[in-house]
């Protein structure tokens, strides 16, 4: 499955939310429903940058700002092919979130490759506090 994904905005988390939520991301990205999240700028900002997105002007509501140009994702069913594509270097390896869990993403030329839930996929823990 493959899909290109713009009107995005970042939501900056507080400190008060990530108690409550039990998470130390900081940084998310959405629109309809979460893309990815980052617990450090650095990630956020690499992942700018790896899609070519920008930072837009400040939403109206919370701490939320407007996310410009879109990125493609591309939900993988090949494993052997995905196992290739990260052994060959050419690809930045991140975090994703996918269905409600967090795995392994490259990302490369603006676009995000990761497995889908129906494969065996290697599935990362959520941090909690």
């Amino acid at each position: 499955m493959t899909g290109t994904y713009g009107n995005l905005h970042l939501t900056i988390l507080l400190r008060e939310a990530d108690r409550r939520q039990h998470t130390d991301y900081k940084y998310l990205v959405a629109n309809e429903f979460a893309h990815t999240a980052y617990a450090t700028r650095a990630g956020l900002i690499q992942f700018l940058r790896d899609t070519g997105l920008r930072i837009g002007k400040r939403r109206y509501w919370g701490r939320s700002v407007e996310l410009l140009g879109s990125y493609r994702q591309v939900m993988m069913n090949d494993e052997a092919r995905f196992a290739r594509m990260k052994k060959s270097g050419k690809y930045r390896i991140s975090d994703w979130m996918s269905n409600g869990d967090f795995t392994t993403a490259l990302i490369g030329c603006g676009v995000v490759y990761y497995l889908s839930p129906n494969c065996k996929r290697e599935v990362l823990p959520y941090r909690w506090d």
